[in-house]
């Protein structure tokens, strides 16, 4: 990579925080080029672009009803609560909710049980907002680059697995730390199913998924109005 290429890059990466500190990266982190370990800059921008829009919502997890009552009832906190963690996880690791939609979740769930949640989105990435659509293809090309230094081909999203897309989020999640900042929420739009319609570009399992991976910002949980398999709500 050139010179001119990794400043510009690493103007790039400064876009990620606007907590005012000095800039070093590249220390030990495995995305980023071994050429930039100790470099210092300081971050031009001063707004906090990730929580401008922080709201609260509400979410719905699909899980087996033992774990459901388990932590409702208080027996598991929602600190304990754990996070998925599969290399193909479509948003990185976390824990997965259906924005606003609980029978999603209960058919993701296979008519098990589902948890309601109030969730805090804080500092997010919104992948409905260009800006931050942006700030992942950044981040991509960071990997990309280390990737092909080292001579190994980046994984692939096949069918339902997400591995590419996982690997490039948590990466995001990890170097942003190493900037002093902390995504506690991943947000994004899935297109899925057939068109509502004949000539419609709606979809009939269009949905909204929410990864929370700061536990505190899990306000609340709550036991859903709807009706499952087994009869019970």
């Amino acid at each position: 990579m050139s010179g001119s290429a990794t400043a510009r890059l690493l103007d790039d990466l400064e876009q990620l925080t606007g907590s005012g500190r000095p800039l070093k990266i590249g220390v030990g982190h495995p995305s980023l080029p071994t050429s930039w370990k100790g470099q210092s800059r300081s971050p031009r921008w001063g707004s906090d672009l990730m929580d401008q829009f922080s709201r609260t919502v509400l979410g719905y997890h699909g899980c087996e009803p033992d774990f459901a009552e388990a932590l409702l009832r208080g027996e598991i906190s929602i600190s304990e609560w754990k996070p998925s963690q599969n290399d193909w996880d479509w948003l990185g690791h976390g824990i997965y909710f259906w924005e606003y939609a609980p029978e999603r979740a209960k058919d993701w769930g296979r008519g098990g049980a589902v948890v309601g949640a109030i969730i805090q989105t804080g500092q997010c990435l919104d992948l409905t907002d260009v800006p931050s659509t942006r700030r992942l293809a950044k981040q991509f090309d960071l990997v990309r680059a280390n990737y092909e230094a080292r001579g190994v081909a980046l994984p692939e999203n096949r069918g339902m697995r997400g591995d590419l897309d996982c690997m490039i989020i948590n990466d995001l999640v990890a170097s942003t730390s190493l900037l002093g900042r902390s995504l506690e929420t991943i947000r994004c739009p899935f297109l899925e199913g057939e068109p509502a319609y004949p000539g419609s570009r709606i979809r009939q399992a269009l949905h909204v998924q929410l990864v929370v991976r700061n536990h505190a910002n899990i306000l609340g949980i709550f036991r859903p109005n709807i009706k499952l398999d087994g009869g019970a709500s």
